[in-house]
């Protein structure tokens, strides 16, 4: 199950997810053990609690990326920027 169709399940099913603590929580009727749904969710849960975690530092800057900023980043881990990489290289100066 991709992480659109768990999204489309659980709007379909009128469940929900939220974030208590750093930790991702079902809100519904109990998932039967064996139901796709849990089976998503686990597979998805790193990337579940980031979208419905609380960003008051932002999201990536990086186009259609949505997961957490570094602290004092403009991007995720996936898009970090080495340090020299974001700062254009200045003119050698000449006396």
């Amino acid at each position: 199950m991709s992480l659109d169709d768990v999204i489309s399940e659980l709007r379909r099913r009128g469940h929900g997810l939220i974030v208590v603590d750093g930790t991702l929580r079902h809100i519904g009727p109990p998932l039967a053990d064996d139901d796709p749904m849990r089976t998503g969710i686990e597979a998805h849960r790193t990337l579940l609690t980031e979208l419905f975690t609380f960003a008051p530092g932002g999201r990536c800057e990086e186009a259609a990326c949505y997961r957490l900023r570094v602290p004092g980043g403009a991007h995720c881990p996936d898009h970090r920027q080495p340090r020299d990489a974001m700062t254009e290289p200045r003119p050698a100066r000449v006396p």
